[in-house]
């Protein structure tokens, strides 16, 4: 806190960004009888009394900010109640491009022998907010029972879900590889991926695959919908396991089709989520509140 206050005194029409409730924590503490500062907030995880706890305290500090910016539209409007809506602005994430593998080399880093086989990918922290449990379900009701899986992650849900595999029979069909670091460069050796989650913001992975061209079947949560919407993917209710297997199969029966959801999302994404645009969001956000 000290240290940052010491650089704030120390350069003028400087904006304190801060992402995540410790740093925003900090950044009020270095802030206080300044000008405010600005926070990006990506969602919030409510699932135990003491994660809710954190949230209310976390609100209560982004009430200090010049700008909270929302990630998505949906936690934009939740925000504004919240917080206020005069603080609150609204800017998508992006992803920066990543140089990817050829299929055949991302398939050996996934332990993929089969070229032809169609792999799925599921890639996020084991955790009951991002759903693992629901794609393994949707997994074992799939009609295409050629089909494998990666999962690429772990966390505090991963050994009750991997028994669950287990006990669905699912356990040489799924690779369970861990925490990747770099997912992205992979997604070259995938045919779809899979986002099952219960909650979101704009989740860096759906960016990643939609700029790999990975077609990508979703849970409408969060800003994933705006991602995602018209023909540029798959989207079923959340918490849902019948709904998502349903639309893995028709991704999988049809590859023409899925390529072309996943060019229209690329697209998409280029016009309205690019970094370019990203950047100039944040640099007429800067200069409104004076910066230098």
């Amino acid at each position: 806190r000290n240290d940052v206050r010491a650089l704030l005194a120390a350069r003028s029409g400087v904006v304190l960004h801060s992402h995540g409730a410790r740093a925003d924590l900090v950044a009020a503490l270095a802030v206080r009888g300044a000008s405010g500062f600005v926070s990006t907030v990506h969602g919030f995880i409510t699932n135990t009394v003491k994660q809710r706890v954190a949230r209310r305290i976390h609100l209560l500090i982004l009430r200090r900010a010049s700008r909270v910016i929302a990630v998505s539209a949906v936690l934009s409007r939740q925000l504004a109640t919240e917080v206020g809506a005069s603080r609150v602005v609204t800017i998508p994430n992006c992803a920066p491009r990543t140089e990817g593998m050829s299929r055949a080399a991302a398939r050996l880093e996934l332990g993929i022998a089969e070229a032809h086989t169609p792999v799925l990918g599921w890639v996020g922290r084991a955790s009951e907010e991002k759903g693992l449990d629901i794609f393994v379900e949707a997994f074992s009701q799939l009609h295409d029972r050629s089909a494998r899986a990666v999962v690429m992650g772990e966390g505090p849900t991963l050994s009750t879900v991997q028994a669950r595999a287990n006990a669905l029979g699912l356990g040489q069909r799924i690779r369970w590889l861990g925490a990747v670091p770099g997912a992205a460069r992979l997604f070259a050796g995938l045919d779809l991926l899979v986002l099952s989650s219960r909650t979101e913001g704009t989740p860096m992975t759906v960016l990643e695959a939609i700029q790999s061209h990975v077609p990508v079947v979703a849970a409408a949560v969060g800003g994933v919908p705006d991602l995602l919407t018209g023909n540029a993917g798959w989207l079923v209710p959340s918490e849902d396991p019948m709904a998502l297997a349903a639309a893995i199969d028709a991704a999988l029966a049809d590859p023409a089709e899925a390529r072309a959801r996943a060019l229209s999302a690329s697209e998409r994404l280029d016009a309205r989520n690019g970094m370019r645009t990203w950047i100039a969001s944040h640099e007429r956000l800067y200069a409104s509140l004076g910066a230098a």
